[in-house]
């Protein structure tokens, strides 16, 4: 299943493997948030105000932080590299 989200050219995908659900925001060519199961069960516990940092297949370090709707996505490393998305759009239908 893949969201669309045009004005700000963000793309989510969601796939069902034996092993987990996988997530995948993308923007646009610049870059990808991945998100394995792992990753998700440590996202979906944050309460509003929590954030946690964890690193994913590409080596990258991201700062994840809920403010009770809404997940903002920053590589540690990469100012500019940020996206916020609505949990809700996250979660498997």
């Amino acid at each position: 299943m893949t969201y669309s989200n045009q004005a700000n050219r963000t793309y989510i995908t969601k796939e069902k493997y034996h092993w987990g659900e996988f997530r995948k925001i993308s923007v646009g060519i610049d870059f990808s948030v991945m998100i394995y199961p792992e990753n998700w069960k440590e996202i979906d516990n944050l309460k509003a105000g929590d954030s946690l940092l964890y690193k994913d297949d590409q080596n990258a370090r991201w700062n994840v932080k809920f403010d009770g709707q809404n997940l903002f996505f920053q590589v540690r490393d990469c100012h500019s590299c940020k996206v916020q998305v609505k949990k809700s759009e996250l979660l498997m239908n």
